[in-house]
């Protein structure tokens, strides 16, 4: 028993045909997409279909490959059987999943379905296809004239959904969808178009001569045949293309499906029968073609978003050179060994050479190649050090978001910017800055919102795509408007310590090309840095600032003021200083209590900053006493500030209608001025007497801005009193004083 088991597994062995290795390694790795597609995509109807596309192809090439390595078996009959139910409804699928990708109604798809259910039930019921016994051994033919009808179905149907591909590709309005599109019809139409080839060989009604006589002739026939259907769909498309450009009006009776149904109907009736007529059987070459399709719609539908065609050429070209050696090295063993292990041996050594080298190759490979002949957009490595050099000195909010910014608009050029950071006490996520959009009326998310549950459950980028499907479910199509008006199509979540901290909404680039996986990592890593520091700035403008107003403390306010004199004193520019006192305060506590005191403060200080620039400095100084200083800001443009405050204020209704009035005081210290109060002759100056110097001048800006101040209370209040420039006959005394004083560390 054991030797009859032994023998039949010997014969099998030696009858196995070499030529279906290929369509077997092409169907393990269909199956391989189609499992991943459908693991990774379940949940997106799009995905699910192209699954059960990928599916079929692998039934397809999985029975045509145990038909070529197995060609005497007792399962040859079924084979051919579910070979058919494969092929026959590759063209509904394929239909299908161009449907859902171009927003049709699928059910328009059920005519293609029925046609596909036909087909098979003519094959089942009836002798019009054989098994052809030839050198590659048992393979499904198909009967004159049925061979033209199925070869008519199939080029109907799929040449419906390339063109349809193609007017998605013309009309996306977004880069990144106009990039799937390309990417699907690219695909789709190299496993198309070397397709026909093997279904030339399944419907072309006479045997090939090539292997007996080794004459060309069929190769030529065949192939002439073939360009003619290429040529034919690439001049189709070459029209449709010029009529869009041109928006004329026989454009849009191309586009139109009832119109390319007839069309293609007629020349493909006719390129059948000239198929059948002219055509020898020769081996299938689709293998190679339907590994290119899968894979290109394999990146269509997940890598699409950030792969650039540069990329996938790369890609190509890594295993194109991969391929050719190992082939070669293929075809070379099977010329040394003997005839007689010509069945077995090569294959064996063929799978040891895959295990052992294959991986270190293909990354040298794919060094290689990228050296040769692709090269990096931006220095992204100089970015991320410039950048993380900057984040690490910086303790401003405002500053960090500004070098985010710039960073990536001026590294991505990006149409489009979003800056979302959750805000800790009003627990919401708010947009803190915007580029090339306008701030929409609703742009807070809480945590709780579907959106951001979405975002949340990812670690890394989402898409626009991605979050509709999630959110169609759950909160309707109608919530995603902010999608349309923020022009986003990418989102990047910041994550801090396993929490979603913040969101950065991309848009497409101004070049139109598509985010890359390189351009993912370094916005990745640049937001990173950027919630961090962000975060560390929190921490930090917590411990400088007033919990009540949100204003800076006093004590950070005179360090900043230290900082503006020095600048005066190196640069002679000016710096002014505003001292505002909010008028019969302590009444307002009296009247109304603290709780309306503490609103009057709030929002007395969120007009005040509304007034002032972003490199103004506001801070509480005293109980309801408040300073502003103004950086580079003359006397005359300081009292205008001044006074618009104070127009403010005095315009606000607070609680239960009550009014506010500020008094203002304000004093200029000139760059000029301090310079004059320096003797030329005054040797350098060193840092205990720079330091001196710029306390003492800080002591007289306060004091006279605060004199001014008061003056305005005497003068009735709720108005603004100007001290003007510092005058020098002040700067002076101090100067000469502390030149004549031997301070400390000063010899």
């Amino acid at each position: 028993m054991s030797t009859l088991s032994y023998s039949t597994v010997e014969t099998y062995i030696h009858n196995i045909n070499p030529y279906g290795i290929i369509p077997f390694l092409t169907s393990v790795i269909i199956l391989i997409i189609a499992l991943n597609l459908l693991v990774r995509g379940y949940r997106s109807l799009l995905i699910r279909t192209i699954s059960f596309f990928c599916m079929s192809l692998f039934i397809w090439k999985f029975t045509a490959a145990l038909l070529l390595i197995f060609p005497i078996s007792n399962l040859t009959l079924f084979l051919k059987y579910l070979f058919f139910v494969g092929w026959l409804f590759i063209p509904y699928l394929f239909i299908n999943f161009v449907y859902i990708f171009c927003s049709k109604r699928t059910t328009h798809t059920f005519p293609f379905f029925v046609g596909s259910v036909v087909l098979l039930s003519i094959i089942f019921f009836s002798d019009v296809a054989f098994i052809h016994n030839n050198h590659f051994g048992h393979y499904p033919k198909l009967k004159f004239p049925f061979n033209v009808l199925v070869d008519t179905f199939y080029f109907v149907t799929c040449g419906l959904g390339l063109i349809l591909l193609f007017l998605e590709y013309l009309k996306a309005s977004e880069s990144i969808r106009r990039n799937q599109a390309y990417l699907l019809f690219l695909g789709t139409s190299a496993g198309f178009l070397v397709s026909i080839a093997e279904i030339i060989y399944l419907t072309a009604p006479v045997q090939s001569i090539v292997v007996q006589t080794g004459k060309l002739t069929p190769y030529i026939v065949n192939y002439l045949i073939h360009s003619l259907m290429v040529v034919c769909f690439i001049f189709y498309l070459l029209v449709l293309k010029y009529g869009i450009r041109r928006q004329d009006s026989w454009s849009g009776q191309l586009q139109s499906i009832p119109f390319i149904l007839v069309v293609f109907t007629i020349f493909c009736v006719f390129y059948s029968y000239l198929i059948g007529l002219a055509c020898f059987s020769l081996f299938p070459i689709s293998s190679v073609g339907l590994i290119v399709a899968i894979i290109f719609i394999s990146y269509a539908v997940f890598k699409y978003r950030f792969m650039n065609i540069s990329e996938i050429v790369m890609k190509f070209l890594v295993n194109v050179l991969l391929t050719t050696m190992f082939l070669g090295f293929y075809i070379l063993v099977i010329t040394a060994v003997t005839p007689q292990k010509i069945d077995i041996i090569p294959s064996i050594i063929f799978v040891i050479l895959l295990i052992v080298i294959f991986n270190p190759l293909y990354l040298r490979t794919q060094r290689f190649v990228k050296r040769l002949l692709f090269h990096q957009k931006y220095n992204y490595q100089q970015t991320i050090k410039d950048v993380s050099q900057q984040v690490v000195t910086v303790m401003e909010h405002r500053k960090l978001i500004e070098i985010i910014r710039e960073t990536i608009i001026k590294t991505m050029r990006v149409n489009t910017f979003v800056l979302f950071i959750y805000n800790d006490q009003s627990e919401v996520y708010t947009p803190i800055s915007l580029y090339g959009v306008t701030e929409p009326e609703k742009v807070q998310f809480t945590v709780s919102d579907a959106l951001i549950t979405a975002v949340g459950s990812k670690s890394n980028r989402v898409f626009k795509e991605e979050i509709r499907e999630r959110l169609a479910d759950n909160i309707g199509e109608p919530s995603l408007e902010l999608f349309d008006e923020l022009q986003a199509i990418l989102i990047i979540p910041m994550f801090l310590k396993g929490f979603l901290r913040g969101m950065l909404w991309l848009g497409d680039k101004e070049t139109g090309d598509v985010y890359t996986t390189t351009d993912i990592d370094l916005i990745q890593i640049l937001c990173n840095q950027t919630i961090i520091a962000l975060d560390n700035a929190r921490l930090y403008e917590l411990a400088i600032t007033d919990d009540l107003t949100r204003l800076y403390i006093s004590r950070f306010m005179h360090q900043k003021l230290n900082e503006e004199i020095m600048s005066t004193m190196r640069y002679e520019r000016p710096v002014s200083l505003l001292m505002l006192d909010l008028d019969h305060f302590k009444t307002v506590n009296d009247t109304y209590g603290h709780q309306a005191g503490d609103r009057v403060l709030k929002k007395t200080a969120a007009i005040i900053q509304e007034q002032v620039r972003i490199t103004d400095l506001v801070a509480r100084y005293g109980g309801e006493e408040m300073a502003v200083i103004l950086p580079e800001t003359d006397n005359d443009m300081a009292v205008q500030v001044a006074e618009r405050i104070r127009e403010k204020i005095g315009a606000q209704r607070f609680v239960a209608d009550l009014e506010q009035t500020v008094s203002i005081g304000v004093a200029t210290l000139e760059g000029e001025t301090v310079m004059a109060s320096i003797s030329p002759d005054t040797p350098f100056l060193s840092h205990v007497v720079k330091t001196s110097l710029v306390n003492k001048f800080k002591e007289i800006i306060i004091g006279q801005a605060d004199a001014a101040l008061y003056k305005a209370k005497e003068k009735g209040r709720n108005r603004c009193e100007n001290a003007s420039n510092i005058p020098l006959i002040l700067l002076k005394p101090i100067v000469a004083e502390l030149m004549n004083k031997k301070l400390p560390d000063d010899e």
